[in-house]
């Protein structure tokens, strides 16, 4: 079976409208103090390594990010269903 990777990177995605491009907030150690101490009320910060909270990232996006196919009832209407000329089921997404 071969596999194809069809993932894109979400940082520094320079595609579609700025509005759908993905957006991504990184907080360092010291940013996430408020988040830590809502997951552990009362912890003290010494019972961390060097007295840091985890770092993380918010990631915020569009379901149409990113390497998909749409299928053209997406965008199209016909009278019948049975007069829908193209399914996505009927594209091969083989190459070789």
């Amino acid at each position: 079976m071969r596999i194809v990777d069809l993932s894109v990177a979400l940082d520094h995605v320079d595609v579609g409208p700025s509005a759908h491009r993905p957006k991504i907030t990184y907080k360092n150690h010291d940013e996430t103090w408020a988040g830590f101490s809502q997951y552990f009320p009362g912890v003290p910060t010494s019972v961390m390594p060097d007295n840091k909270a985890w770092a993380s990232e918010e990631v915020s996006l569009i379901t149409h990010c990113g390497t998909h196919m749409d299928a053209p009832w997406h965008y199209l209407r016909w009278p019948r269903l049975s007069e829908q000329i193209f399914r996505v089921v009927k594209w091969s997404l083989c190459r070789g």
